[in-house]
């Protein structure tokens, strides 16, 4: 009984007075905790330097829809306007009548120069046969009217309530055969005899600038005869633009060709290109005092909207790209007095790997080929070795 009784004291004894410490004990669990190697792992990829600022969406210059040359020359008499009350005019829509032909636009890249006839071949086909197939229409793409060609072409005219041109025109004399109900009128067309081959007028040929453009006003009025300075149609025409402003420490590092990315309020990216870089700050529109950037985008049919008013969107412009290669940070480069670079492995703290450096980009640095050095390799960081 008494032995169980001193057991209880002593037991109570060590929970009501704590163990006694010495000073050298308490010091030594206030220390901090022995050091450990900062690391970082050997990546393999390509290094990529940008800058990043705000930027506006402006609108492209205005375009005067004007007539080619075989359409001036022609000294055709407007007799409908069936894109009055259009918002838009995009490939394929017939803007205007002229002596009850249709005058078509179409998205090229320059103006037709030529009547297209079966067995041409060229650079118009061509162009023909891209417009026939974004509009839906079976047609081969040989850059040779060729038979599909001709049939995608009348089914072109067809929709859109007209006969498209046949036979061989004489003397300048019309080549359309007007509307397909009558009440368009109809051109006094010249055909010789034996000839009915589908073709494309020249003069039926407008070209704008872009596949779709909204429509500003159709100054145009039936009566009017067309000649070479006639506005058929003001456009918003050319592709809108994207116009940044930065520091002039950014701006430095930002040359033209440089390909950047737009990414608009609502989280769609656009592809750009710088075109310019001022070379003083100004004030600029929309985004106050800095360095004026001028960019296009990659893909004028996929350019952003126009920013509203008082509204930007991110740009991040690319200043530098390194080829796929072994990257470390770096805190992870060492130099030796003579110039030299090397990195220190997990591994063995007391070993050097030598390393030929490339371009430092963001805090990450290129290693060139030739050293020890591989990808998925642990290197310490910002420490240096034990001799």
């Amino acid at each position: 009984m008494a032995v169980v009784v001193i057991a209880l004291v002593a037991g109570l004894a060590l929970f009501v007075f704590p163990q006694v410490r010495t000073p050298q004990q308490m010091a030594a669990e206030a220390a901090p905790p022995p050091p450990s190697l900062i690391t970082a792992v050997v990546e393999r990829r390509a290094l990529s330097a940008k800058v990043v600022m705000r930027a506006t969406v402006a609108p492209g210059p205005a375009f005067d829809l004007k007539p080619s040359d075989a359409l001036a020359t022609a000294g055709m008499i407007v007799t409908s306007i069936p894109a009055a009350s259009a918002t838009t005019v995009a490939s394929g829509t017939v803007v205007v009548e002229a002596n009850g032909e249709p005058l078509i636009a179409m998205n090229w890249a320059f103006p037709a120069y030529r009547d297209i006839r079966a067995g041409d071949a060229g650079p118009d086909v061509v162009q023909l046969q891209k417009t026939l197939a974004r509009l839906g229409y079976a047609t081969g793409g040989t850059g040779i009217f060729d038979a599909s060609t001709r049939r995608g072409l009348q089914q072109l005219y067809s929709d859109r309530g007209y006969k498209a041109p046949a036979g061989q025109a004489s003397s300048g004399q019309g080549t359309g055969q007007g509307s397909a109900s009558g009440d368009r009128g109809s051109s006094s067309s010249a055909v010789s005899i034996g000839s009915n081959e589908v073709y494309l007028a020249a003069r039926q040929v407008l070209v704008i600038p872009k596949p779709s453009s909204a429509v500003t006003t159709i100054p145009i009025k039936v009566g009017e005869r067309i000649a070479a300075e006639t506005v058929l149609a003001k456009l918003d025409g050319q592709a809108s633009s994207v116009v940044a402003s930065t520091t002039p420490e950014r701006a430095s590092k930002v040359k033209a060709g440089a390909i950047g990315r737009l990414t608009s309020a609502g989280g769609e990216q656009y592809e750009v290109k710088v075109t310019a870089v001022a070379s003083t700050v100004a004030e600029v529109s929309g985004l106050g005092q800095g360095v004026k950037i001028d960019l296009a985008f990659g893909d004028s049919a996929r350019a952003a909207p126009v920013s509203a008013e008082g509204t930007t969107s991110r740009l991040e412009i690319s200043t530098g790209s390194t080829a796929e290669g072994l990257v470390v940070p770096v805190t992870a480069i060492y130099s030796m007095e003579d110039g030299s670079s090397y990195v220190v492995p997990r591994s063995d703290a007391n070993k050097r790997i030598a390393v030929t450096v490339g371009a430092n980009i963001d805090g990450s640095v290129e290693i060139k080929p030739g050293s020890e050095l591989k990808e998925g390799d642990v290197v310490v960081l910002g420490t240096m070795p034990s001799r």
